[in-house]
Parts: structure tokens; C-alpha cells; sequence
């Protein structure tokens, strides 16, 4: 169940804060499992493609590796201990 209650809000000057209509809303969709245009949504399982995710996971894990690498060779020719 997605929910997507980004509207659902009182403006605050610094902070803004959840009503309790607004609680009582989230609370009652998902218990309910009530679909909503724009708000809710049942998704199934096969409908959420991890293995997107995973390789989009794997893909940054690699970049970061690099990046630390090359900033390794960095701190390397100015002496300075490297990251782990």
C-alpha cells in the first residue's frame, strides 16, 4: 500500500504539523486498504521491480568505490592518510 500524503498538512511558521483529520486519514487508508486517486494505491509485489533497485544499488556502490579510489591517489601524493 503506497500512500501519498505530501498535502496533507497544516503550514506551520517553522514546522508543519499533521492534524488529526490528517492522522485519521493515513490510519483509516491503511487499515482499510482504501485506494484514493493521487493519494493511495494497492501495489502487488510483482508490480515492484527490486531488481531495478538492486542494480541501480550496485551501480552506485561501484561509482563510490571508484571515486574513493581516485581520491585515495589523491591524499597518496600529498601524504595524507586515505579513506577506508
Amino acid at each position: 500500500m503506497f500512500i501519498n500524503a505530501a498535502e496533507y498538512f497544516e503550514k506551520g511558521k517553522r514546522q508543519n504539523h499533521l492534524l488529526p483529520e490528517h492522522i485519521g486519514k493515513i490510519i483509516d487508508t491503511y487499515q482499510f486498504r482504501k485506494e484514493e486517486t493521487k493519494y493511495s494505491q494497492r501495489v502487488s509485489m510483482e508490480e515492484i521491480d527490486l531488481m531495478v533497485v538492486h542494480e541501480e544499488s550496485v551501480s552506485l556502490d561501484k561509482k563510490i568505490k571508484e571515486a574513493t579510489d581516485c581520491h585515495n591517489s589523491f591524499l597518496k601524493e600529498l601524504r595524507l592518510p586515505l579513506l577506508s
